[in-house]
């Protein structure tokens, strides 16, 4: 079998057709006319610009200007003098040299007593956290070595005219950290050889200078006193051990207590049967009349000193 020759009729008609398609399409093309641009993409918005914030503009050093010093406080008083007449203080010491007897005092005694520790009272804290809760007023009974030494010894930390001022400051200073929340120091030796209340009054002056309230001084009187505040003891009624003298010591007191001065009684020791007597005796104190004061009210002012003359 042989396969069909072309000839040139069949180029022709081939060639033909592929030019036909050829101009249809161009003629298409030319009518459609050039496609339309391509769309660019939609930039994106433009960011807000970013808040400045306001400058931040430092403050002024302000400087303060130095105060000048303030003038020095005049010092506190206790209790106006004029309440004095029909008050009595009533002294209690040797207060912690015994704890029970001790107590017993610090818990009946009636209210506004004056309780005096002794600063070689092995353990007063209990004593005085009782006196707080009352309300009693207290003071550091002094050791102070009397005219009978060495046959009585008030103790190696007793003020004595046989040391030096500095070390008798250092013994005071001694006492007066062994109780705290006191008012005022008893010195209730009535024979010391050569160191006075003036010359105890002038430690205290030296060891406390600026305490606000000052301190006050009881001592065995009967003067006044420079450079403390003061009060001279006028009975001590538990002398040659109380027993039955304290009763009519009792009267000699109230009796004095109707004075403009007031009066103050100490009590030695604190025996039991001493404290019973002194709540009766206190018991039968009236309103009006004669009647028990803290010892602050009973106290005067320091005598004005006098101007060395040459």
């Amino acid at each position: 079998m042989t396969r069909p020759r072309l000839t040139w009729a069949s180029l022709r008609w081939f060639w033909a057709t592929i030019l036909l398609v050829l101009a249809i399409g161009g003629g298409t093309l030319q009518w459609l006319g050039p496609p339309p641009p391509a769309r660019k993409p939609e930039a994106a918005a433009p960011a807000p610009p970013p808040v400045m914030a306001p400058p931040v503009t430092a403050a002024p050093v302000v400087v303060a200007a130095a105060k000048p010093p303030e003038p020095p406080k005049p010092p506190a008083t206790p209790p106006a003098p004029q309440s004095r007449r029909d008050r009595i203080g009533l002294i209690v010491a040797g207060i912690g040299l015994n704890q029970a007897d001790s107590l017993f005092a610090a818990r009946q005694l009636p209210a506004h007593t004056t309780l005096a520790f002794s600063p070689y009272a092995p353990n007063p804290g209990p004593i005085i956290d009782v006196a707080k809760a009352r309300q009693l007023p207290t003071l550091v009974a002094l050791a102070v070595e009397p005219a009978t030494f060495p046959a009585v010894d008030a103790g190696t930390k007793a003020l004595t005219p046989a040391e030096p001022d500095a070390e008798n400051l250092k013994r005071l200073r001694w006492m007066l950290d062994r109780v705290s929340g006191y008012v005022g120091v008893l010195s209730a030796e009535p024979e010391i050889r050569a160191l006075r209340p003036a010359a105890i009054a002038d430690l205290l002056d030296r060891a406390l200078p600026s305490r606000d309230p000052p301190l006050i001084l009881v001592h065995p009187g009967p003067a006044r006193l420079p450079r403390a505040w003061n009060r001279p003891i006028d009975v001590v009624l538990d002398a040659q051990g109380a027993g039955a003298e304290l009763t009519p010591r009792l009267r000699d007191l109230t009796r004095l207590a109707a004075g403009d001065s007031g009066a103050v009684g100490l009590v030695t020791i604190p025996r039991g049967d001493t404290v019973e007597r002194l709540v009766a005796w206190a018991a039968t104190l009236g309103d009006t009349g004669p009647r028990l004061a803290p010892i602050g009210v009973l106290a005067f002012p320091p005598l004005p000193e006098k101007p060395n003359t040459p």
